[in-house]
């Protein structure tokens, strides 16, 4: 059950027109507050909070960095760890990493499934290391006393222990193969962590079963959502536009968001390149004929059919008749709101976004999400394949 809000009526309007200073100061008000304060800071972390409507996507950054680093002091609810895993997986913002990696020694207990998380964060930020500190949000250049991203990650791994053993072979390659990339405090700081995750000659060996399982993974909306947005115009790469009930519905579709110009390789291209994977894998089941297959930019007004088109068969997108990428160029605030999108914007420039990909039955509801980590295709292909037999099944019985 959600405790009750710690942030008053009377506080100041969490929208783009905060001051960043005032933004801090309501954190550092929570931060003692303990798990009390744990649904506000939640509330912060998402993307999409108006508080974050307007701004660079540094802002951005850094104030949700702020918000995030704070459950290190407060504790490390399960809500607040689909946000950390997403940044471990996807971020190239070092404050960010930081703060995830800081959060997780919130945690009440350690999960050595976050040592998979941690150790694709170093590969992504560590040609881009910075100093960090979380002690106050207005630093004063020099710091006397800081972090770094990769140190928090280390120390993350360190705090873990023995059971996250597995990642060892990892740490033995950036230490043996890339010693000269990091400073002496990294180097120094990889050599600890190995030592402590090795477990001692005294400990039995048992097997790590914790490997790449998922901290989070896709969502099943049991009731399916309906979409009130049957009547939006879509216009496809080819410039043929029609309304959204005329391609969501009759079938079930798999259905990515993206935007072209996209620059985080772990996200938008990666999703993409995700989407043909489980095209080819819809083929090889047989059931090209019976799925559609869609992927909607976030940003229509840069994203033309041409853009799209030239993006999609950069990346191998097959498209057909049941294969499209396709842009609303109206009428996409309805679209944002239907979804719930993780997006924020600066003006009409995409700022942020998550992971976002959806499954919908033959009637166009929502059946399935799978939000802020990339999807894997074969859970997907099970899903799609069983609302195929599903799709089949009411034709069959229509026709009766």
């Amino acid at each position: 059950m959600r405790a009750d809000p710690v942030i008053q009526a009377d506080a100041p309007r969490l929208d783009g027109s905060l001051p960043e200073q005032t933004f801090a100061a309501l954190v550092d008000q929570l931060r003692p507050r303990g798990r009390e304060s744990a649904p506000d800071l939640v509330s912060l972390l998402a993307v999409s909070h108006a508080v974050f409507h307007g701004r660079s996507a540094s802002s951005a950054a850094r104030m949700r960095a702020y918000a995030m680093a704070a459950f290190h002091d407060t504790g490390l609810p399960d809500q607040a760890l689909p946000y950390i895993v997403e940044v471990l997986e996807t971020s190239f913002h070092p404050n960010l990493v930081a703060a995830a990696a800081r959060a997780v020694r919130g945690m009440a207990a350690p999960d050595a499934r976050l040592a998979d998380y941690l150790i694709r964060s170093i590969y992504n930020i560590w040609q881009n290391d910075q100093p960090v500190t979380f002690e106050t949000y207005d630093v004063k250049w020099p710091l006397t006393s800081f972090s770094t991203a990769l140190l928090e990650v280390l120390d993350t791994l360190a705090w873990l222990g023995p059971q996250a053993r597995h990642v060892i072979p990892e740490l033995d390659t950036l230490s043996s193969n890339f010693s000269k990339r990091f400073s002496p405090r990294v180097r120094a700081a990889i050599v600890r962590c190995i030592e402590t995750l090795r477990p001692s000659a005294a400990e039995s060996p048992k097997a790590c079963c914790c490997g790449s399982a998922p901290l989070i993974d896709s969502r099943a909306v049991t009731s399916g959502k309906d979409l009130d947005i049957a009547s939006v115009e879509l216009e496809d790469q080819d410039g043929r536009k029609f309304e959204w009930h005329q391609f969501f519905k009759g079938k079930p579709s798999v259905l990515a968001f993206f935007y072209t110009t996209c620059m985080n390789p772990r996200k938008c291209a990666l999703t993409i390149y995700n989407l043909v994977s489980i095209h080819q894998r819809v083929s090889d089941a047989g059931l090209d004929d019976q799925v559609r297959i869609a992927a909607i930019t976030y940003d229509p007004q840069r994203d033309t059919p041409a853009v799209l088109r030239q993006y999609g068969e950069s990346k191998g997108v097959r498209f057909g008749a049941d294969c499209k990428m396709m842009r609303v160029s109206n009428q996409f605030d309805g679209v944002i709101e239907a979804f719930e999108l993780g997006v924020n914007y600066i003006g009409n420039q995409v700022n942020d976004h998550r992971v976002e990909l959806y499954l919908l039955d033959c009637d166009g509801k929502i059946t399935h999400t799978f939000l802020r980590l990339q999807a894997d295709p074969e859970k997907v292909i099970t899903e799609l394949a069983r609302l195929a037999r599903v799709s089949l099944l009411k034709r069959a019985c229509s026709d009766e």
